[in-house]
């Protein structure tokens, strides 16, 4: 990675990709700073190498055009959402040739599937956070911590405990709207 574009914000590396400006190094910057988050989103999802490394490549074809065609897009979530996209499209395509009886899923195992993809999204996106919010979330979370027990664990006061884990949920909310979005769209 070049370092240079290292301290770059995403959105910083986006305008140098639209005005031509370093393009190459600039995308080779957002694909060294995303490429393990996506290849462990598809690789949870497709169960296949060979098919995680087509949905990747993919992927970052996908994300390079949206940088170019839109203003400031939430990299994580869109990698999400088109890696996603992909996989389910892939899916649906190799299954048009099979009689719809001999796949059949019941509704429950519907659900058990798409809260674990849930799952998985919101882990890949808690690593996003930076350490203090991923340690407030996690404890309250995961490890079931009043927000008291967190302020004696992290050596802060309830009111921080509870900031940083409010900003916690909002952090993973924004990586997790295009997903959320696109749920919502295929439920109506």
């Amino acid at each position: 990675m070049f370092k240079s574009y290292i301290k770059l914000s995403d959105e910083e590396l986006q305008k140098l990709i639209k005005n031509n400006k370093s393009r190459s190094k600039a995308y080779e910057t957002i694909f060294d700073r995303y490429s393990n988050y996506a290849i462990g989103f598809i690789r949870s999802m497709a169960k296949n190498e060979a098919l995680s490394q087509e949905i990747f490549q993919e992927t970052f074809v996908r994300l390079y055009n949206q940088i170019i065609e839109k203003d400031d897009v939430n990299i994580p979530g869109l990698i999400t959402t088109i890696s996603r996209n992909l996989f389910f499209n892939i899916k649906r395509d190799s299954k048009n040739n099979v009689d719809i009886d001999e796949n059949e899923i019941e509704d429950s195992e519907i659900d058990l599937i798409e809260k674990k993809e849930l799952l998985d999204l919101i882990l890949n996106a808690v690593e996003f956070l930076d350490e203090k919010h991923r340690t407030v979330f996690i404890l309250r979370e995961f490890n079931g911590m009043s927000f008291k027990e967190i302020a004696e664990h992290e050596n802060i006061t309830f009111a921080n405990a509870k900031l940083r884990s409010s900003r916690a949920k909002q952090k993973i909310i924004k990586i997790l709207k295009p997903y959320i979005l696109d749920l919502e769209k295929n439920i109506k």
